[in-house]
């Protein structure tokens, strides 16, 4: 029997441009606070706790201008990705030193960790084409950026699902 793949990770309101906090936890907290779509979400607050509670185990910047912050969290029914852009760059502790311009926050429910893992390894496939990330640095609106992840995420996983 063919297992069905999600592919609609990034939705209207999932993108943030120009964040403009300077570390990491504050980052996280602004694009929580600023992205659309957290405000359906009962309580939000779960995913914050979630996200920085894991950052404070290990940094979560994955080098190359990117992290992948990330948490469980009972306040969502499907795992969802949501994106902040930063002109002036994040502090992440990354292993390259480099500042992080594009701040990934994945949140999933906690019994669903195989679309986790099947969204998180998607996601870090994506941001290792190099003409991918800079795309995202040229589009302008939260709307190009959300339909291009989108787009691209359903290109990968259909891939994935007919291998």
């Amino acid at each position: 029997m063919e297992r069905m793949v999600r592919t609609e990770y990034f939705q209207t309101g999932t993108v943030v441009e120009c964040l403009e906090s300077e570390d990491k936890f504050n980052a996280i907290r602004e694009l929580l606070k600023k992205a659309p779509v957290v405000a359906a979400f009962k309580d939000a607050c779960l995913i914050e706790e979630a996200a920085i509670e894991r950052e404070k185990v290990y940094t979560t910047g994955i080098g190359r201008g990117v992290a992948i912050a990330h948490g469980k969290t009972p306040c969502v029914a499907d795992t969802i990705i949501l994106l902040g852009i930063s002109k002036k760059g994040i502090d992440f502790q990354s292993a390259d030193g480099q500042l992080v311009h594009l701040l990934f926050l994945i949140a999933n429910p906690p019994d669903k960790s195989e679309e986790y893992l099947l969204a998180l390894s998607t996601l870090a496939r994506l941001m290792r084409q190099n003409d991918f990330t800079a795309s995202l640095y040229e589009t302008l609106s939260a709307c190009q950026v959300e339909r291009l992840m989108c787009d691209q995420f359903k290109a990968l996983l259909q891939d994935r699902a007919d291998n």
